[in-house]
């Protein structure tokens, strides 16, 4: 009977200190940052992702190594496989073959829709070749990727242009 309950005032040195508020909120907010996005993207979203960052990531890499290494490289892209792979610009039709096998292969959730060139048809099937001069340029193009849900994503290649130009949505190699 001698336990009572207190209502009212917290006595002095009860309760949380300012600091100590802080740094819980600090841990929280860190570990939501990391986790939450986690979370959040679906399987779809990460596929393509995954492409996305390998043709941003090669198509650079592509125009620096052939300055480089003083020798044109070529990116073979085959649209019904939805394969992408690198090779010397040297190597024939039956050496290149092994070297497909070592590309990126785009998840089942992606496909490449259709590359464009400019005075070039639309190319929608088969296979086709992007050329990177050791010179510093190379073959323009427009990569559109689509996913399951029908959302396009472009790639542009520009001749002169250190980088790959990411958009959402279907873009014209002429106009945007």
């Amino acid at each position: 009977m001698g336990d009572r309950i207190r209502v009212g005032r917290i006595a002095e040195g009860e309760g949380f200190t300012l600091i100590e508020l802080v740094v819980v909120l600090s841990i929280v907010a860190a570990v939501s940052f990391i986790a939450l996005p986690k979370f959040t993207t679906s399987p779809l979203r990460d596929d393509s992702r995954n492409a996305a960052n390998w043709i941003l990531q090669n198509v650079a890499s592509l125009k620096a190594k052939a300055v480089i290494e003083n020798t044109p490289l070529v990116l073979h892209i085959g649209i019904d496989t939805g394969r992408f792979w690198i090779t010397d610009a040297s190597f024939d039709s039956q050496e290149t073959a092994p070297k497909q096998l070592g590309g990126f292969t785009l998840p089942d959730t992606v496909r490449i829709a259709d590359v464009q060139r400019p005075g070039l048809e639309k190319q929608t099937a088969g296979q086709l070749s992007l050329r990177f001069f050791p010179a510093g340029y190379n073959d323009r193009a427009l990569i559109h990727l689509r996913d399951d849900r029908g959302t396009y994503r472009s790639f542009r290649i520009e001749a002169f242009l250190p980088r790959v130009t990411y958009s959402e949505g279907y873009l014209d190699i002429e106009g945007g």
